[in-house]
């Protein structure tokens, strides 16, 4: 079943923090569309729950070691 996510982000600054955050995102399995929004610090994700998970997308970010993500 398709579901929607809104994740907060931490530590992006800039367009190029924000493709990367969508590269990690649309990496994981199941990711079906990632909208970075740079000005709010968030990314609306749209992701099948047969095969992720809130938790899995959020951890994705936070492993970045770069940025951080939670859950809205």
């Amino acid at each position: 079943m398709t579901k929607f996510l809104n994740l907060h982000l931490f530590g992006m600054q800039t367009k190029h923090c924000a493709s990367i955050i969508k590269s990690i995102l649309t990496s994981e399995p199941g990711v079906v569309d990632v909208d970075v929004k740079l000005d709010y610090d968030s990314a609306e994700i749209t992701y099948d729950d047969m095969e992720t998970n809130e938790f899995r997308l959020e951890t994705a970010v936070n492993n970045s070691g770069i940025y951080n993500a939670l859950v809205f």
